[in-house]
């Protein structure tokens, strides 16, 4: 039987990306908008996980019905702890940054570090149930930035014009563009998420 559940999110770019990993699931994902659902969530959490447990809690209570939400943070090798972006990626200065401003924010912070800059991402997915409650994972990967970004875009996904994917030496944005094969990291991350999403089926 196929089950019902929303995944709350304002990004469509991640929604595309969370709906392919599942096509083969015996899910119907929907996205807010497919609900007339506009909701302000307040992420107030540290940790990605804490944020990912906050917007599934909120977009369920809210639709009432099972949800699933993510929420990433980024780490840079070399930056000092009042500098990390940690899980406000997008916020700086206390504004949200637009696709554009990111690259140029995080390719002078790489400039700073010498032009080249090892991170890591930590993406955390939950899944509210409306009798089970929330459950969790993060998923973890390692990353190479470089300050020269790449002229490609990937609307809602802007730092893929600045990381590298060291295996094949190009940028995860072109990688994209081409229609090349996804980086390993992606089909891990894909992996993951639907083993995830599997597991959760019975609950829904």
């Amino acid at each position: 039987m196929v089950k019902k559940l929303l995944f709350g999110t304002t990004n469509p770019r991640k929604f595309q990306d969370i709906a392919g990993i599942a096509e083969t699931l015996p899910l119907d994902l929907l996205a807010p908008w497919d609900l007339d659902l506009q909701l302000h969530v307040d992420e107030s959490g540290n940790h990605p996980e804490e944020n990912a447990c906050i917007k599934a809690l909120a977009y369920a209570n809210a639709a009432g019905m099972p949800t699933l939400a993510l929420d990433s943070g980024l780490f840079i090798d070399g930056l000092d702890d009042a500098r990390q972006p940690g899980v406000h990626v997008r916020r700086v200065g206390g504004r949200a940054l637009s696709d554009e401003e990111m690259v140029t924010h995080y390719a002078n912070v790489v400039r700073e570090l010498g032009g080249h800059a090892k991170g890591r991402w930590v993406t955390a997915l939950a899944v509210f149930a409306m009798k089970g409650g929330v459950r969790s994972i993060c998923v973890e990967h390692a990353t190479q930035f470089t300050a020269v970004p790449s002229a490609q875009r990937n609307p809602g996904n802007p730092l893929n014009s600045l990381q590298i994917d060291v295996q094949t030496g190009t940028y995860y944005a072109e990688q994209n563009t081409k229609l090349q094969p996804q980086p390993r990291v992606k089909e891990r991350f894909a992996a993951r998420v639907e083993a995830f999403l599997a597991s959760e089926l019975q609950r829904l």
